[in-house]
């Protein structure tokens, strides 16, 4: 897959969830915690659960923020899951950082797949714990 389709991706998942269009990567200085903390099981698999839904194209919009649910329109869902699919199941998927973003608290991952690809995948939680924002970016 190539690097400026993941990176369509990333503005087509962020929309306006978390501003107009996706920031560089946090600094450590911004981190929770360095080095990263331990994953936190029930966060884990929320994000496991959201990338699934992410790549079968179908999201349960009673999860998201009302902003990130008209962010995330089915058009912009179905073009995320055309892109990822083709990826098939993460064989590995890492917790890399948590970060703070406003009163949301942002998860990052780095998801590897059998095809030796590699994304960053983002999950922003705002305060209820609702989805604020879903982001995916080519691994650096």
């Amino acid at each position: 897959m190539k690097r400026t389709a993941l990176r369509l991706i990333a503005l087509a998942l962020l929309g306006v969830a978390l501003g107009a269009a996706p920031s560089p990567a946090p600094s450590a200085a911004t981190s929770i915690a360095s080095p990263t903390p331990a994953p936190d099981p029930a966060i884990l698999a929320r994000a496991q659960a959201a990338f699934k839904a992410v790549q079968a194209g179908h999201l349960d919009r009673s999860l998201l923020t009302p902003a990130a649910s008209a962010a995330l329109t089915q058009a912009r869902v179905d073009a995320a899951s055309a892109a990822l699919a083709p990826l098939g199941a993460p064989v590995t998927f890492e917790q890399q950082r948590i970060v703070k973003h406003g009163a949301d608290t942002v998860y990052v991952y780095l998801l590897a797949f059998g095809n030796t690809k590699t994304v960053d995948f983002a999950m922003a939680l705002d305060p209820s714990g609702k989805i604020a924002a879903l982001q995916v970016v080519p691994a650096k």
